[in-house]
């Protein structure tokens, strides 16, 4: 993987929880971190790099550990029930495009 693909990744991952956690904004993700939404904003439009520090701090808020993020999350959507992931490109809209191929025919997809 390049340092792009898991940047991507982070974003992805974020976005799936930011879903299963019912937050649908930037600035509700913002005030449960503490961090200015501008920061936040250019983060999940894969224009800022995500820091070692955002990933402590949002595996702290959303009870996960902080190496999962860099890896599929998408396990853990079919425990959600039905959840849709953005694209990370300016989109706050929530899509099952990330879903495995195993999960989405989990998920009758």
């Amino acid at each position: 993987m390049t340092a792009d693909e898991i940047q991507h990744a982070i974003t992805r991952n974020v976005r799936v929880l930011m879903a299963m956690r019912g937050i649908t904004t930037k600035r509700a993700l913002a005030e449960l971190l503490g961090k200015p939404e501008n920061h936040l904003s250019r983060q999940l439009n894969d224009q800022r790099r995500w820091q070692l520090e955002d990933l402590a701090d949002i595996a702290a808020a959303f009870e996960v550990t902080p190496d999962s993020l860099l890896g599929d999350v998408t396990y853990l959507v079919g425990a959600a029930g039905p959840v849709s992931v953005g694209t990370g490109r300016g989109s706050n809209s929530v899509t099952d495009q990330y879903a495995s191929p195993n999960r989405r025919k989990i998920n009758g997809g």
